[in-house]
Protein backbone atom coordinates (compact mmCIF):
# COMPACT_ATOMS: atom_id res chain seq x y z
CA UNK A 1 0.00 0.00 0.00
CA UNK A 2 1.53 3.26 -1.19
CA UNK A 3 0.39 6.59 0.26
CA UNK A 4 -0.03 9.60 -2.02
CA UNK A 5 -0.66 13.31 -1.69
CA UNK A 6 -1.86 14.96 -4.91
CA UNK A 7 -2.40 18.63 -5.55
CA UNK A 8 -5.66 19.72 -7.16
CA UNK A 9 -6.65 23.20 -8.17
CA UNK A 10 -9.75 24.77 -6.60
CA UNK A 11 -11.51 24.27 -9.94
CA UNK A 12 -10.58 20.55 -10.04
CA UNK A 13 -11.65 20.08 -6.44
CA UNK A 14 -15.02 21.70 -7.09
CA UNK A 15 -15.47 19.43 -10.12
CA UNK A 16 -14.64 16.31 -8.07
CA UNK A 17 -17.06 17.31 -5.36
CA UNK A 18 -19.80 17.56 -7.98
CA UNK A 19 -18.80 14.27 -9.62
CA UNK A 20 -16.71 12.11 -7.23
CA UNK A 21 -16.57 9.23 -9.71
CA UNK A 22 -14.12 11.25 -11.79
CA UNK A 23 -11.42 10.77 -9.15
CA UNK A 24 -11.03 7.06 -9.85
CA UNK A 25 -11.07 7.71 -13.59
CA UNK A 26 -8.33 10.32 -13.29
CA UNK A 27 -6.08 8.18 -11.10
CA UNK A 28 -6.53 5.12 -13.32
CA UNK A 29 -5.69 7.16 -16.42
CA UNK A 30 -2.56 8.55 -14.79
CA UNK A 31 -1.47 5.08 -13.70
CA UNK A 32 -2.23 3.67 -17.13
CA UNK A 33 0.10 6.22 -18.71
CA UNK A 34 3.04 4.85 -16.70
CA UNK A 35 2.72 1.34 -18.08
CA UNK A 36 4.09 -0.12 -21.32
CA UNK A 37 1.42 -0.97 -23.91
CA UNK A 38 1.42 -4.70 -23.08
CA UNK A 39 0.28 -3.97 -19.51
CA UNK A 40 -2.41 -1.43 -20.35
CA UNK A 41 -4.83 -4.06 -21.64
CA UNK A 42 -4.73 -5.74 -18.22
CA UNK A 43 -5.53 -2.45 -16.47
CA UNK A 44 -8.39 -1.75 -18.84
CA UNK A 45 -9.74 -5.25 -18.13
CA UNK A 46 -9.55 -4.56 -14.39
CA UNK A 47 -11.55 -1.37 -14.93
CA UNK A 48 -14.20 -3.33 -16.84
CA UNK A 49 -14.49 -5.90 -14.05
CA UNK A 50 -14.80 -3.20 -11.36
CA UNK A 51 -17.43 -1.31 -13.36
CA UNK A 52 -19.49 -4.50 -13.60
CA UNK A 53 -19.54 -4.76 -9.83
CA UNK A 54 -17.45 -7.96 -9.61
CA UNK A 55 -15.28 -6.74 -6.73
CA UNK A 56 -14.42 -10.26 -5.57
CA UNK A 57 -13.56 -11.64 -8.99
CA UNK A 58 -10.65 -14.12 -9.02
CA UNK A 59 -9.64 -12.69 -12.39
CA UNK A 60 -9.46 -9.23 -10.81
CA UNK A 61 -7.19 -10.53 -8.04
CA UNK A 62 -4.91 -12.27 -10.53
CA UNK A 63 -4.66 -9.18 -12.69
CA UNK A 64 -3.95 -7.02 -9.64
CA UNK A 65 -1.15 -9.31 -8.45
CA UNK A 66 0.42 -9.37 -11.90
CA UNK A 67 0.31 -5.61 -12.25
CA UNK A 68 1.72 -5.10 -8.76
CA UNK A 69 4.72 -7.24 -9.74
CA UNK A 70 5.09 -5.24 -12.96
CA UNK A 71 4.96 -1.95 -11.05
CA UNK A 72 7.59 -3.10 -8.57
CA UNK A 73 9.82 -4.40 -11.35
CA UNK A 74 9.69 -1.09 -13.20
CA UNK A 75 9.75 1.05 -10.02
CA UNK A 76 6.34 2.50 -10.89
CA UNK A 77 4.88 2.30 -7.40
CA UNK A 78 6.97 5.14 -6.03
CA UNK A 79 7.25 7.31 -9.12
CA UNK A 80 5.99 10.85 -8.64
CA UNK A 81 4.38 12.80 -11.45
CA UNK A 82 4.31 16.59 -11.65
CA UNK A 83 1.33 16.83 -9.30
CA UNK A 84 1.58 13.96 -6.83
CA UNK A 85 3.95 12.99 -4.04
CA UNK A 86 4.47 9.32 -3.21
CA UNK A 87 5.27 8.56 0.42
CA UNK A 88 5.82 4.93 -0.54
CA UNK A 89 5.23 2.57 2.39
CA UNK A 90 6.45 5.16 4.91
CA UNK A 91 3.10 6.98 5.04
CA UNK A 92 1.94 5.30 8.28
CA UNK A 93 5.28 5.68 10.05
CA UNK A 94 5.34 9.38 9.18
CA UNK A 95 1.73 9.88 10.28
CA UNK A 96 2.61 8.33 13.64
CA UNK A 97 5.72 10.48 14.05
CA UNK A 98 3.68 13.60 13.26
CA UNK A 99 0.72 12.80 15.51
CA UNK A 100 1.73 10.16 18.04
CA UNK A 101 -1.13 7.89 16.98
CA UNK A 102 -1.81 5.28 14.31
CA UNK A 103 -5.32 6.45 13.46
CA UNK A 104 -7.37 9.61 13.30
CA UNK A 105 -5.65 12.63 14.82
CA UNK A 106 -6.69 16.27 15.23
CA UNK A 107 -5.80 18.80 12.56
CA UNK A 108 -3.72 20.32 11.25
CA UNK A 109 -0.98 17.65 11.49
CA UNK A 110 -3.61 14.91 11.62
CA UNK A 111 -4.78 16.09 8.19
CA UNK A 112 -1.38 15.84 6.50
CA UNK A 113 -1.60 12.16 5.52
CA UNK A 114 -4.72 10.47 6.92
CA UNK A 115 -7.03 13.43 7.37
CA UNK A 116 -9.54 15.16 5.16
CA UNK A 117 -13.07 14.32 4.12
CA UNK A 118 -13.85 11.14 2.20
CA UNK A 119 -14.92 11.59 -1.38
CA UNK A 120 -16.05 9.09 -3.99
CA UNK A 121 -15.62 5.33 -4.04
CA UNK A 122 -12.69 2.99 -3.56
CA UNK A 123 -9.51 4.07 -5.35
CA UNK A 124 -7.33 1.19 -4.19
CA UNK A 125 -7.51 0.94 -0.40
CA UNK A 126 -10.61 2.89 0.44
CA UNK A 127 -11.84 6.23 -0.91
CA UNK A 128 -9.72 9.29 -1.45
CA UNK A 129 -9.97 12.19 1.00
CA UNK A 130 -9.64 15.87 0.23
CA UNK A 131 -8.34 18.99 1.94
CA UNK A 132 -9.48 22.46 0.92
CA UNK A 133 -6.91 25.16 0.09
CA UNK A 134 -7.49 26.67 3.55
CA UNK A 135 -6.77 23.32 5.20
CA UNK A 136 -3.69 22.88 3.03
CA UNK A 137 -2.34 26.21 4.27
CA UNK A 138 -2.93 25.12 7.88
CA UNK A 139 -1.06 21.86 7.29
CA UNK A 140 1.80 23.68 5.53
CA UNK A 141 2.19 26.08 8.44
CA UNK A 142 2.07 23.27 11.01
CA UNK A 143 4.68 21.23 9.14
CA UNK A 144 6.93 24.28 8.85
CA UNK A 145 6.65 24.77 12.62
CA UNK A 146 7.45 21.11 13.38
CA UNK A 147 11.06 20.24 14.16
CA UNK A 148 12.74 16.95 13.40
CA UNK A 149 13.58 16.73 17.09
CA UNK A 150 9.85 16.41 17.80
CA UNK A 151 9.59 13.48 15.40
CA UNK A 152 12.62 11.81 16.91
CA UNK A 153 11.13 12.12 20.40
CA UNK A 154 8.01 10.25 19.23
CA UNK A 155 10.01 7.36 17.80
CA UNK A 156 9.23 4.52 20.20
CA UNK A 157 9.71 0.97 18.92
CA UNK A 158 7.51 -0.70 21.53
CA UNK A 159 4.68 1.83 21.11
CA UNK A 160 4.82 1.61 17.32
CA UNK A 161 4.69 -2.17 17.43
CA UNK A 162 1.66 -2.03 19.73
CA UNK A 163 0.02 0.46 17.37
CA UNK A 164 0.63 -1.93 14.44
CA UNK A 165 2.18 0.71 12.21
CA UNK A 166 2.09 -0.49 8.60
CA UNK A 167 5.30 -2.30 7.54
CA UNK A 168 6.90 -1.56 10.93
CA UNK A 169 8.75 -4.59 12.26
CA UNK A 170 10.91 -2.98 14.92
CA UNK A 171 13.65 -1.96 12.53
CA UNK A 172 15.03 1.56 12.47
CA UNK A 173 12.78 3.52 10.11
CA UNK A 174 13.63 6.92 11.52
CA UNK A 175 15.80 7.85 8.53
CA UNK A 176 12.97 7.17 6.09
CA UNK A 177 10.54 9.09 8.28
CA UNK A 178 12.75 12.18 8.33
CA UNK A 179 13.38 11.94 4.59
CA UNK A 180 9.67 11.89 3.77
CA UNK A 181 8.95 14.56 6.35
CA UNK A 182 11.16 16.96 4.36
CA UNK A 183 9.43 16.01 1.12
CA UNK A 184 5.97 16.35 2.65
CA UNK A 185 6.70 19.76 4.18
CA UNK A 186 8.09 21.02 0.87
CA UNK A 187 5.12 19.63 -1.06
CA UNK A 188 2.53 21.24 1.21
CA UNK A 189 4.41 24.55 1.13
CA UNK A 190 4.25 24.50 -2.66
CA UNK A 191 0.53 23.57 -2.69
CA UNK A 192 -0.24 26.36 -0.22
CA UNK A 193 1.68 28.91 -2.27
CA UNK A 194 -0.28 27.91 -5.38
CA UNK A 195 -3.59 28.02 -3.50
CA UNK A 196 -4.31 24.36 -4.25
CA UNK A 197 -6.24 21.72 -2.36
CA UNK A 198 -5.01 18.13 -2.11
CA UNK A 199 -6.31 14.61 -2.50
CA UNK A 200 -5.01 11.98 -0.09
CA UNK A 201 -5.23 8.32 -1.06
CA UNK A 202 -3.63 4.88 -0.72
CA UNK A 203 -3.16 2.52 -3.65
Amino acid sequence: MIGYVRQVSPFELASFRRNPGKIREMLDEETLGLFPPNARAAIERMQQIRSSGQRDSSELRQLGARLSQEMQKQDLLSRDDEKSLSLEKSWHVLHYLLTGTAGDAPPPLGNAILGGKKIGGDVGYGPARFLTPAQVREVAEALAATSKDELIRRYDVAAMERAKIYTFRGEDVMEDGLYYFDKLAEYYAEAAELGNGVLLYIR
